[in-house]
């Protein structure tokens, strides 16, 4: 639920809709959810200010894409999760920003016709 609350806890602060449908599910399906309650739209390519999902396992991820630098081939998201790492199975828990290449996900829902960066 770390992935997905980020991004319910995102939708509430920056733009100028509330997003008040519950628990957003899986971090794969985030963004169709929130394009359906928000009646936003989605594609394939990462533009600042859209909710990506990974669905290439379950329960997947979601984020919030920050930046995309074209030249670089790079985007820059911001996350949080938890998950396990290496053999000794010891869980981590994050929240941060980190670069990702721009074809690392594919599944985004546009929040830039509703963002308010003033958190108004």
């Amino acid at each position: 639920l770390n992935c997905p609350s980020f991004v319910k806890y995102f939708v509430n602060r920056y733009t100028t809709k509330k997003w008040t449908s519950g628990l957003t599910g899986d971090g794969k399906d985030v963004y169709k959810y929130l394009a359906r309650d928000l009646g936003l739209e989605t594609g394939s390519k990462p533009r600042p200010y859209a909710v990506f999902s990974d669905g290439s396992y379950s329960p997947g991820h979601t984020g919030v894409v920050l930046n995309v630098d074209s030249a670089k081939g790079t985007m820059l998201i911001g996350e949080a999760g938890c998950y396990s790492k290496g053999t000794t199975k010891q869980a981590y828990d994050i929240i941060g920003v980190r670069e990702l290449p721009i074809n690392e996900y594919h599944l985004y829902t546009y929040l830039d016709p509703i963002i308010n960066l003033g958190g108004q």
